[in-house]
């Protein structure tokens, strides 16, 4: 879904350092959990951006 696969991995990385709570400071987990929520958006604005893609170009070949 991304163009940049590096932004998928360093979402995963975040989101495992966040559950596993390796953060050295309050302000790190929260910049952590910062960086999480945005990257899911982005993804899930890219995942919806290539459904549609695919279903319009299904619908062409109708």
């Amino acid at each position: 879904y991304s163009k940049n696969p590096d932004a998928v991995g360093q979402y995963h990385a975040s989101m495992e350092r966040l559950e596993k709570r390796d953060y050295r400071s309050e302000l790190e987990r929260e910049v952590l959990e910062v960086l999480c929520n945005a990257t899911a958006a982005i993804l899930a604005e890219a995942e919806n951006a290539a459904n549609k893609k695919a279903e319009d170009k299904k619908a062409e070949n109708k």
